[in-house]
């Protein structure tokens, strides 16, 4: 956790920076969406970050979107879950952090599959799974943190991916 805490930092310095008393709540809608979530996405591309840091994060936001500061609290009229969820269905459209982590970790899994001979893929490869392909690929005590990231995402990548036959080459019978 204390690797990441430079991301929450960085978000908090900027709803410091801000002065919410001047923005209506339409305003930090804005620089919630386009400032504060778009902070950690490269980080989360690559890493699972912990869901103790991606809760203070969302709390942080929460609390910048109420008007509150690091002093006083103010009152939440509504919890962040209902806040997280699209507009469609009533929400405010902001991000679940760790979902969007998970989705994020999920597009570079899918990345692996599909560009199987790209150089990080080839060496992720003989690191991790020389003998078999990256759908049966296991996750053993001595992996990377970034292998045990990317590796996260796996099951939801199965789970909601298809397999797409072609010419039959790489059909193991």
């Amino acid at each position: 956790m204390q690797v990441f805490n430079f991301v929450r930092d960085r978000i908090w310095k900027k709803l410091k920076g801000w002065n919410e008393k001047a923005l209506s709540r339409a305003g930090r809608s804005v620089l919630i969406k386009s400032i504060a979530q778009a902070i950690p996405s490269f980080v989360m591309g690559l890493f699972l970050l912990p869901s103790t840091l991606c809760s203070q994060i969302e709390k942080m936001i929460n609390n910048f979107y109420w008007g509150g500061n690091a002093e006083t609290r103010k009152l939440n009229w509504i919890r962040w879950d209902r806040l997280a969820t699209p507009k469609s269905i009533g929400g405010l459209g902001f991000r679940s952090f760790h979902n969007f982590n998970k989705a994020m970790l999920g597009k570079q899994w899918w990345w692996l599959m599909s560009r199987g001979d790209s150089f990080m893929a080839r060496i992720l490869k003989a690191r991790y799974y020389p003998k078999c392909d990256l759908g049966e690929a296991r996750k053993c005590t001595s992996s990377s943190f970034l292998w045990k990231s990317l590796y996260s995402a796996r099951d939801m990548m199965n789970k909601g991916s298809l397999w797409k036959v072609g010419d039959g080459q790489r059909i193991q019978i």
